[in-house]
């Protein structure tokens, strides 16, 4: 034990697998308290939709009747999930070469679900709503597993503060909407909590979910891969290569949706030659990114343009502050996906979508959960306060069609 205790410092926040399972309380307490926190935030941000759009002059969806509330989560990139789900990646409709930059997990979800729920042809109106339903059940999913952790490892008050962090998130409003990180999310802490519990084959299983919905997968293996070295050698785990495939099974998803858009285009890099047509991202030196982002915000004369990318810079100074905590206290699995996430966004063309990938670095809600359980009363209440103006500012301008991630 004095070994373990100078390996790893004892933090009763931390969400290492060394503390695993430590101060689990029952799971139905967990659901109805993280529950209930999802339940008050969502329902917030629902409100705030609903009289964003009444103040619009035209009433927008709300004209189209009750189901037209469920299209209020629609807007952005939300367009091209419906379409992928429509149409398929390879159709005459738009500008499908750019369509091949978002992955199929979620479309195909969408497509599925609508069709077990209407027993009939999926349209862009079916589409968004199950879109909708998907992200709503999902984020749900995530805040329990989110608190679970938490408070495994700090007690409730850790778990609690943990999952109104992630509620009261600035850009929270994408764990309810038309896109693809409430799915991703839900596959990624369940790949974390069964390598937690040494289930590695699950772990394997469900990344393959995640990097089929989202490349992060692809960091989130890595990430488990060093939550099984550092348990190896704690000594909390025996090394098997089995345990190795089972991770490497989890690149399964985006490998199979690389090769069958070889297969379709003869073009090896599709992928980003889709990111780079439709957005002009591509990988270019950090410097370069910074240097790149430093200008756009010179140039352009668009107020929340510009104001985005400021909130971007914020974002990644939050991830330096976030991966140095990490280094400290040396959660080396949390550290690595943090480290690999930021790595990748602070090396594309531009600073852009950072704060809203943020959310998919789940370990910072669980690490803030124990900060803020730490902290005095009224430390915590500052936070999340301000953290929930943020959110709900977010969600009027995603209302509005405004850009805001």
């Amino acid at each position: 034990m004095a070994e373990e205790t100078a390996l790893h410092p004892v933090d009763a926040s931390s969400p290492s697998p060394a503390a695993a399972g430590r101060r689990a309380g029952p799971w139905p307490q967990a659901i109805v308290r993280a529950g209930l926190i999802w339940l008050v935030f969502t329902a917030l941000r629902w409100v705030v939709a609903v009289v964003t759009e009444y103040l619009q002059p035209d009433h927008g969806r709300l004209a189209q009747g009750p189901l037209g509330l469920l299209k209020l989560g629609a807007t952005w990139d939300s367009g091209y999930f419906v379409a992928v789900g429509r149409y398929g990646y390879f159709s005459e409709i738009n500008q499908p070469d750019i369509w091949q930059a978002f992955f199929p997990g979620f479309p195909l979800a969408m497509r599925w679900l609508s069709g077990a729920l209407t027993f009939s042809a999926p349209t862009d109106g079916r589409l968004v709503i199950t879109g909708t339903l998907i992200s709503q059940v999902c984020s749900l999913f995530v805040t329990v597993v989110i608190y679970r952790l938490a408070e495994m490892h700090g007690g409730r008050r850790a778990g609690v503060f943990a999952a109104l962090l992630l509620m009261t998130w600035p850009t929270a409003i994408f764990l309810n909407a038309v896109y693809s990180e409430s799915l991703y999310l839900a596959f990624a802490v369940g790949a974390w909590w069964a390598a937690l519990r040494g289930r590695w084959w699950w772990a394997g299983l469900l990344c393959a979910g995640a990097s089929f919905t989202r490349v992060n997968g692809l960091f989130l293996i890595a990430a488990l891969l060093v939550m099984l070295l550092v348990k190896v050698y704690r000594g909390q785990e025996r090394f098997s290569i089995w345990k190795v495939v089972a991770l490497a099974l989890g690149g399964s998803g985006t490998a199979a949706y690389l090769l069958y858009l070889w297969a379709q285009t003869g073009d090896m890099l599709a992928w980003q030659h889709a990111q780079d047509e439709g957005w002009a991202r591509r990988m270019v030196w950090p410097w370069t990114a910074f240097t790149n982002t430093i200008d756009a915000i010179r140039g352009v004369d668009d107020f929340f343009r510009r104001a985005q990318w400021l909130i971007d810079m914020a974002m990644s100074v939050l991830g330096l502050f976030a991966a140095i905590y990490m280094a400290v206290r040396r959660y080396w699995p949390e550290l690595a996906l943090t480290i690999i996430t930021f790595a990748v966004l602070l090396s594309s063309t531009n600073y852009l979508s950072i704060a809203r990938s943020t959310l998919t670095i789940f370990p910072i809600f669980v690490l803030g959960g124990g900060i803020l359980a730490r902290r005095p009363e009224w430390v915590s209440t500052v936070v999340l306060t301000l953290s929930g103006v943020w959110m709900v500012a977010s969600t009027v301008l995603f209302t509005m069609t405004l850009w805001v991630g």
